[in-house]
């Protein structure tokens, strides 16, 4: 059971090192134009009931060019 312990703390290891690089850096390429992490908006909108939707996106703005991009 411990070595099993150990190859599963090595794995998240892993796992979690390669998150975290992604994680502090915030940029993403989108056809070739870099974008970086502008915060959290809140889109709202009707639903097919009549009621106010409102669904919280990270949000990407473009470093060079004009226009953005929202993340699901």
């Amino acid at each position: 059971m411990e070595h099993v312990n150990c190859l599963g703390q090595i794995m998240i290891d892993e796992v979690v090192e390669r998150v975290k690089g992604s994680a502090h850096e915030n940029r993403v390429v989108v056809d070739g134009k870099v974008a970086v992490y502008d915060g959290m908006k809140n889109m709202r909108f009707i639903n097919r009931f009549g009621g106010t939707t409102v669904r919280s996106r990270r949000c990407y703005k473009y470093l060079e060019h004009r226009g953005g991009l929202l993340s699901g």
